[in-house]
């Protein structure tokens, strides 16, 4: 993202005007930066905006990575200053929808522990699975059927 890094240390304000959205095609490049092996990606993405207003711009990404046609993965990231806000809660409801409307039944998130998106993972309705305790990594799980 190009705006200054003070921004970051600024307080989220409940009341900005936020949105999300598909990104446009000029988009993309800005998309890969977020998640670099995309372009080694086979499975169908979905990926989204989560855009501040006034002037617009980015400050989260999101994609849902469908394994199957029941199976998805979720990927995202924020701004520091958005983490843990109303705005997060908004970009995973999106994406927890977006994989819901083209049919997948649960939706996984996978992050090293201690990542900060685990309790946004957990208070959208995300559950810790079990691992093996050797792994460097965390599964939460989502049930999408209704």
């Amino acid at each position: 993202m190009s705006e200054p890094d003070n921004l970051d240390s600024e307080r989220f304000e409940e009341n900005e005007a936020l949105s999300v959205r598909p990104p446009w095609p000029d988009e993309l490049p800005r998309v890969r930066k977020f998640f670099p092996k995309i372009d080694q990606n086979t499975y169908p993405l979905a990926p989204r905006l989560l855009l501040a207003e006034a002037p617009e711009r980015i400050v989260g990404v999101g994609l849902v990575e469908f394994r199957s046609e029941v199976e998805a993965h979720l990927h995202f990231r924020l701004r520091p200053r958005y983490m843990g806000s109303s705005a997060a809660q908004m970009l995973l409801s999106s994406l927890k929808a977006e994989a819901q409307t083209r049919g997948a039944k649960s939706l996984d998130l996978q992050l090293p522990p201690g990542d900060a998106r685990a309790e946004m993972a957990r208070l959208a309705g995300f559950t810790l699975r079990p691992v093996e305790e050797e792994e460097q990594i965390q599964v939460w799980h989502f049930s999408l059927d209704a």
